[in-house]
């Protein structure tokens, strides 16, 4: 039971070491989740901002 406590709850120095990869993966995973509930948008003509152009 110790060694699944010590996996699921890091070290604070474990967690600082990880932060920035842990960022770009939240800030990833909410860009991915904004074109998935906004299809209509992403299709819309010039939406894109210049892929069409």
């Amino acid at each position: 039971m110790k060694n699944a406590k010590k996996l699921s709850v890091p070290s604070a120095d474990e967690i600082a070491r990880k932060l920035p990869e842990f960022d770009a993966m939240v800030r990833e995973a909410i860009k991915q989740s904004d074109n998935a509930r906004k299809p209509k948008q992403v299709n819309r003509p010039g939406f894109g901002g210049g892929s069409n152009s």
